[in-house]
């Protein structure tokens, strides 16, 4: 079956949707087609073409504007589109032995101009698309590059390229060429940071048999991530990581024996590996042990250098040091921006860039700047640059704004982070209407420190407003939720590396009675015991010695019990455990038989159903959470089910949505040598989320990175009771903050196109005056004229690309905006005139209004 008949059997199989999570069949189904979705993302409920939905998207993935058609080489037409800055990185030769650094400031063009750079070297360099590697830090990054190539040299072309992640480029090195240098090794599989905690918790704080050997020890993940990788890197012994971490040495070794036979490894592991794979590849002098795609290469181009911690920067040199076949050495470009250097934390530093000389002594090193900024108007450029750059001391490029002058960035204060999402769902409110639909919900970003506020104002947004949001997550973000049962499903089902630990995790779900811990550990010791006694070397044999045991208990005549399993399970309702344990394995013997000669989305997500009805794995998947945030504490029982059924919607709808876009790219990538599930396996964090219009956006400053949008929030507040401030210590006189906090907060601000909030503190003498003079309290009018090219509604209509909307319907949607009484509240920017209302009154009282409102979005907007 090929791809298009896949969609269709989609279209035909709908009452499979109907039977998962806590719809009925009167619900609206979490996958319904009938709704436009995103090859990765987010369904679109409104009724626009898929067309018209696209291209809306990929406004916000690349400014297409700059784009011609496809050819294979830079036209004039390009040519002239490309600043002087920006040309002359461009044509900078790529002689080898030679690096460019490119300090490209937010908004500069930097991914436009690469994509150009990467053209022009293959048509005025005789460079072949293959003779080129591209390393970035994001999969936003990588897809949002391989866009602009595809637009500027042709998808065929750009398709030759090799344009990875560091971690997807190194797991791809380890998946091909392990085997060959290392022919002992397991076959590698990721583990996510779910499983990872689910491995601490399974093997922490008891006695296990691992290899035979009995061993005991506590351990967190964090922790055993940190002894994990410091031992794999050289930076300790496994006993220097006992005395350090006060862990057994019998169980730090232990476990990471068991880790490397089940082939079970974190990201950091994956560029240790590729590392020594390129290592003993070139330990001989024969060119015919050398790694042809490496050596193929003869230009390297690294994006965000400046988030480069020592792991990766090692990574780069090896690679670029990496012999040639045709020539002595390999040129590299470095793209960044120190002011944008966020990760010290991970051991990256601002100064790389600028000193780049002490890492590669023998390079010949020229340094270019970007000094324009498409992206920032004026007065957000200027409070930016006085604030972070003048006054913390961060780099100053004289980055100068292209855009014609608009409003300043609005400053409120309010007394706590739930005040502050108050405000902003005013404000975002009273622009979408004003706007008359010009603005919709996906326009607007909020931007916090941590994921904890992050959940923080998804919840309220929620729970207070029936407001959607997308999360900007590094990793699929239904994998941290309760669908990842569905992973751990399919992992048994691949019966390979991890498959063993995925049993274990399904088994700690369908043992729900108090002890289930104990005697999970108690089920792991007696298996390691049979591995050994039958000379067994793989570590995927836990499904089988299971079943064989269950099976000889069922043979078991006279009432004479022999399994094992059972004398573990044998007490009460525990045998309803052994129960469902043999449901679960009848079933996934049965669908593992169904897929093994028919693999797509729709036939895994047949076999996950049909497991999951057999077993109670359907009950847990439905059951809310049992804990929460304070917040979700609070809500009635009734609340609670209704929220999670909102969320286990958007995460079975997003896991489908997965499972779809990978089997596109297995289609297309041609991946046969490896079955889809394989595929899957290794490749569902290797998604872009497509931006829904429903729904605002939310990310926390670090995941941000790469992004813009129209208007975007930066609140003060980090405690849903005012007691922390995210950004005190910036704003007073005479303090000086940590640079990493400045360069955090420009970040924040960069984000910003056309309008930017930023949450401050209360009035106070002491605050930083200059700063302060290039904001405003005022709320931005959009009908008032700003600048020559009119109104800032004008202004944001260029900026998106869009028609702005007749009087009428703006008018139409001042009169549903005035109907709202949350305006009163929200969009006074005045802290004083606040202080006297009870909000969680307020919010009650709003609440119905506000939500009555944001279900007409979508009709609204379409009517435009």
């Amino acid at each position: 079956m090929n791809h298009k008949d896949e969609e269709n059997v989609y279209h035909d199989n709908l009452n499979i949707e109907l039977r998962i999570g806590v719809l009925n069949p009167q619900s609206r189904p979490p996958f319904n087609d009938s709704a436009t979705t995103s090859t990765c993302g987010v369904k679109n409920y409104n009724q626009k073409s898929k067309q018209d939905h696209n291209k809306d998207n990929q406004d916000f993935a690349i400014d297409m504007s700059e784009m011609e058609v496809p050819n294979k080489s830079i036209s004039d037409s390009q040519s002239a589109k490309l600043s002087s800055s920006q040309m002359e990185v461009v044509s900078f030769p790529p002689t080898p032995n030679s690096i460019l650094t490119v300090q490209a400031g937010p908004g500069s063009g930097k991914t436009f101009t690469m994509a150009n750079r990467v053209a022009y070297m293959i048509s005025h360099y005789n460079l072949e698309p293959h003779d080129i590697l591209i390393l970035s830090m994001t999969n936003r990054a990588v897809h949002s590059l391989r866009q602009t190539l595809d637009a500027i040299v042709g998808p065929e072309v750009a398709g030759n390229i090799e344009l990875r992640t560091f971690h997807s480029f190194c797991a791809s090195v380890v998946d091909q060429y392990e085997h060959i240098y290392f022919p002992n090794n397991a076959r590698k599989q990721l583990i996510d940071d779910v499983s990872w905690s689910s491995f601490s918790n399974i093997f922490s704080g008891k006695t296990i048999s691992l290899s035979g050997k009995k061993v005991e020890g506590t351990i967190t993940a964090s922790t055993l991530e940190k002894i994990l990788h410091g031992i794999k890197s050289g930076e300790f012994t496994t006993e220097q990581a006992s005395n350090k971490f006060k862990v057994s040495k019998d169980y730090i070794h232990e476990l990471l024996v068991y880790l490397e036979q089940n082939g079970m490894m974190r990201f950091q592991d994956f560029v240790a590996d590729a590392i020594s794979i390129m290592d003993s590849s070139i330990s001989s002098s024969d060119e015919e042990s050398w790694i042809p795609q490496l050596a193929n290469y003869k230009v390297v181009i690294v994006d965000e250098i400046q988030d480069m911690h020592h792991s990766l920067l090692s990574v780069i040199k090896k690679v670029t040091s990496y012999p040639t076949y045709d020539q002595k050495a390999k040129h590299l470009t470095l793209a960044g921006d120190p002011n944008q250097c966020i990760y010290e934390f991970l051991g990256s530093s601002p100064d790389l860039l600028e000193n780049i000389e002490k890492e590669f002594p023998t390079f010949d090193v020229n340094h270019y700047y970007m000094r324009e900024t498409y992206r920032l108007t004026p007065e957000i450029l200027d409070a930016v640059t006085a604030f972070s750059i003048r006054h913390h001391g961060l780099k100053d490029v004289s980055l100068t704004s292209v855009k014609p002058e608009s409003f300043k960035p609005v400053a409120f204060s309010r007394r706590s982070a739930s005040e502050e999402c108050d405000f902003m769902v005013g404000e975002i409110t009273r622009l979408i209407f004003e706007s008359g639909g010009l603005l919709r919900p996906s326009d607007f970003l909020i931007l916090t420190r941590t994921n904890k506020e992050i959940q923080a104002i998804e919840d309220q947004l929620r729970d207070s407003y029936g407001m959607k949001s997308n999360k900007f997550s590094q990793n699929a973000t239904w994998a941290s939720s309760k669908v990842h049962v569905l992973l751990d499903i399919l992992n048994v089902l691949k019966k390979g590396p991890g498959s063993d630990f995925a049993l274990l995790c399904v088994l700690l779900r369908l043992d729900k009675r108090p002890g289930g811990r104990l005697r999970l550990s108690k089920l792991f010791n007696i298996y390691d015991q049979w591995r050994i006694r039958n000379s067994l070397t793989s570590n995927s044999n836990l499904e089988d010695f299971v079943r064989s045991d269950l099976e000889q208990s069922n043979k078991t005549s006279k009432g004479v019990v022999q399994s094992k399993i059972f004398s573990i399970y044998k007490l009460g309702d525990n045998r309803t455990t052994l129960d469902l344990l043999s449901t679960f394995l009848s079933s996934v013997r049965e669908m593992r038989q169904n897929l093994a000669v028919h693999q797509t989305p729709m036939a895994i997500l047949e076999s996950l159903l049909n497991i999951m009805e057999k077993s109670t794995l359907l009950e847990y998947l439905n059951s809310p959470e049992t804990s929460g945030t304070g917040k979700a504490q609070k809500l009635s029982i009734e609340e609670q089910i209704e929220a999670h059924r909102i969320r286990l919607e958007s995460s079975l709808s997003t896991f489908y949505n997965s499972l779809r876009s990978s089997y596109t790219r297995y289609v297309d990538t041609n991946s046969f040598n490896e079955t889809f599930l394989e595929f899957f396996l290794k490749t569902y964090n290797d998604h872009v989320t497509i931006l829904n219009e429903d729904m605002i956006n939310l990310s926390t400053i670090h995941m941000a990175k790469g992004l813009e949008f129209p208007v975007v929030f930066v609140p003060g507040n980090s405690s849903a009771f005012g007691t922390s401030q995210n950004w005190s210590s910036l704003f007073t006189d005479g303090i000086v903050a940590q640079d990493s906090k400045a360069r955090l907060f420009y970040v924040a601000c960069t984000r910003a196109k056309s309008l930017l909030y930023i949450g401050t503190p209360e009035e106070d003498t002491s605050t930083c005056r200059d700063f302060f003079r290039l904001l405003t309290t005022k709320l931005p009018t959009l009908a008032t004229k700003i600048n020559s090219r009119g109104s800032l509604l004008d202004n944001l209509g260029v900026d998106l690309k869009r028609t702005v909307p007749n009087r009428r319907k703006i008018e139409q949607g001042r009169s549903f905006y005035a109907e709202i009484p949350l305006r009163n509240h929200a969009t006074d920017i005045s802290l004083r005139a606040t202080r006297n209302l009870h909000i969680s009154h307020c919010r009650t009282t709003v609440q119905n209004n506000v939500r009555r409102s944001m279900i007409t979005w979508g009709r609204y907007i379409l009517h435009i």
